[in-house]
């Protein structure tokens, strides 16, 4: 059964957002899914399928109306699905953008709290419980009910893609990049599960330097990184880094130094003071300022804290809220 964007209205994951244009294009058939960050109007050619739902905050262009305007109307003229902006630094679209898309029947919709990852994974997950797979690389559902596979998500620069494979095919670790390989699995119903493993397993591995990844192998990184996506998690992180930055402006990134640093070499004070050029005693003092400013004085396994503290920070530094 095709997949169209009207179908996908109904799900869960899409019920905060909200259309403004292209409503003559809700019966676009979705064949794929992708995030749309960094790429320039040479690259979107390259980087986006026709059919695919498309998903953007416009980080990169955060501070360029026109050029994020410009990257818009390429976008659609590559034959997307649709396309949802977060509304994190852009809350509408421009009129020359609406214009287009009524032309071009793409829906556009804005949305706020909704997580990335949750949309992937969704439209991912419906893609291949109807077998209506399409170009998005995925294997049909027949051929994992006849063999083992595995999810496999990868990076490069900035672009994320996830697709699956048999067990047997797993790639060699890239060149250059990243990837994320889930468990093996063989019922089709797990293909949400198994690209949520692939992609912690690939983010793990960034943080980590790791070409390849298993998600076996992520240690700790399992429970943290879904766990970042959690309240708890981001108010935790946010009232460490509230504390840790002090009363006085602009005082943060040096702190924010010394404690990736010293956190990176595992808690080496000599080696954090060769790396910063500071002598022993600055970096003793500065972290010893560190954990009162985060109430960390009396608490003997102060330094899991300060992992936990740095781990989500490189988190959402790579997979921002």
């Amino acid at each position: 059964m095709l997949l169209m964007v009207k179908d996908l209205l109904l799900l869960p994951e899409f019920r905060e957002f909200q259309l403004t244009a292209g409503e003559k294009g809700l019966d676009n058939r979705v064949t794929g899914t992708g995030i749309f960050e960094w790429e320039s109007p040479e690259d979107i050619a390259r980087d986006f399928r026709p059919g695919e739902f498309v998903v953007t905050t416009l980080s990169q262009m955060k501070e360029d109306p026109k050029g994020a305007e410009k990257v818009l109307l390429k976008l659609l003229e590559s034959g997307i699905s649709a396309l949802g902006l977060k509304t994190v630094y852009y809350t509408s679209f421009t009129a020359a953008v609406l214009k287009r898309a009524e032309e071009t029947n793409t829906p556009l919709f804005l949305f706020r709290d909704t997580f990335f990852d949750d949309i992937i994974y969704g439209i991912k997950s419906r893609l291949a419980a109807s077998g209506e797979l399409g170009d998005s690389a995925l294997l049909p559902v027949s051929g994992m009910e006849q063999q083992p596979y595995v999810c496999i998500w990868s990076r490069q620069g900035s672009a994320d893609r996830g697709r699956i494979l048999p067990l047997s095919q797993i790639p060699e670790a890239p060149a250059k990049g990243f990837l994320g390989i889930s468990d093996s699995f063989e019922e089709p119903d797990k293909v949400g599960e198994a690209l949520q493993q692939s992609r912690i397993a690939c983010i793990s591995g960034i943080l980590s330097g790791q070409s390849i990844r298993f998600f076996r192998d992520a240690g700790a990184d399992r429970l943290l990184i879904p766990a970042s996506r959690g309240s708890w998690a981001r108010d935790f992180y946010r009232d460490m880094k509230t504390r840790m930055e002090g009363e006085k402006a602009g005082e943060g990134s040096e702190w924010m130094e010394t404690l990736m640093t010293f956190v990176g070499l595992h808690g080496d004070v000599r080696q954090t003071a060769v790396h910063l050029y500071q002598h022993e005693n600055t970096i003793r003092y500065r972290i010893r300022i560190l954990r009162k400013r985060l109430g960390l004085t009396e608490d003997p396994d102060y330094y899991s804290s300060l992992y936990t503290f740095i781990r989500l920070h490189r988190v959402y530094e790579i997979w921002p809220l």
